[in-house]
């Protein structure tokens, strides 16, 4: 079931038009209608070393997502703060390559946690993601997608026996298309949100539906020869050029907050042992709920 829902907000700058269009268990918030899409790339903000996010915000820029995806299945944190308010969703960005097709980026911003060890635990993410994935995957195909690729890098592969599937050179770029029997030189081992996508997409009938993963440094918190190599293969895809001293200025900016991020994470874990140390039996004066 698809509908569309207009919401009318007024502002200092006027009337502004904001739109919900809800499909299943998504609901997409945008301030314009989805304009007809061509192709999608999908790429996680949390993977390990930020290889695909790296290279997706060379094509996206520092700017706001043009479409949000929100569900009841998606987890999301329950608290927020101003004056900075944490966005929540999957974000959509729209991009015109070189032959004026319109691309839509999706940045995966959540995923449920999922254990490695033992492999059955991941069953339990199964209701949860499937049906975000599934409706997501066919609007897009209603707005005319044929094809559809997600970007990552092998950093899950420092966790699994490099005899079997080997972290390979962050300089080497891998493809696994759907439907296809080609022989990759080495074995792909894929976080769920990787192989998902592109899988659901072959099963709709996407034209095609592929994996695009580069090799990693896996000592590296900020990948970024990993992430040149995925940003040099959109760059190609998308017809554009793109210069170096301008993805170093990226890395230098993602390096500086994930310093940021983990000085914080520090501060905080002091936080919480001190507080630990200070509970009584007595409930806390600042539960909520």
């Amino acid at each position: 079931m698809q509908y569309l829902i207009g919401i009318q907000l007024s502002t200092d700058e006027g009337l502004v038009k904001n739109m919900r269009l809800k499909h299943d268990t998504i609901d997409i918030y945008s301030d314009e209608p989805l304009p007809t899409i061509d192709a999608v790339v999908v790429f996680s903000e949390n993977e390990y070393g930020m290889a695909s996010l790296l290279a997706g915000t060379t094509i996206i820029g520092d700017r706001e997502p043009d479409a949000t995806v929100m569900s009841h299945l998606l987890t999301e944190m329950a608290f927020n703060a101003a004056p900075k308010m944490a966005r929540v969703g999957w974000e959509i960005y729209f991009e015109v390559d070189e032959s004026y097709k319109t691309v839509a980026y999706v940045m995966i911003t959540n995923w449920p946690s999922v254990q490695l060890f033992p492999p059955e635990s991941s069953k339990a993410t199964w209701i949860y993601t499937y049906p975000v994935v599934r409706d997501l995957v066919a609007l897009f195909q209603k707005q005319g997608a044929k094809t559809l690729h997600f970007i990552s890098s092998t950093t899950i592969h420092e966790a699994l026996d490099p005899e079997v599937f080997a972290l390979l050179s962050p300089s080497i770029i891998k493809n696994y298309v759907f439907g296809t029997n080609d022989d990759l030189g080495d074995n792909l081992f894929f976080a769920p949100p990787t192989w998902l996508f592109p899988y659901i997409a072959h099963m709709m009938g996407y034209g095609k539906a592929e994996i695009v993963m580069s090799g990693c440094d896996d000592d590296k918190k900020v990948d970024d020869e990993a992430g040149w190599t995925l940003a040099k293969y959109l760059s190609k895809y998308m017809g554009r050029k793109l210069l170096k001293r301008e993805y170093n200025g990226i890395v230098k900016d993602f390096t500086k907050l994930v310093d940021k991020h983990e000085k914080l994470h520090a501060e905080l874990a002091v936080n919480m042992e001190a507080m630990s140390k200070a509970q009584t039996e007595s409930p806390s004066e600042h539960m909520w709920g």
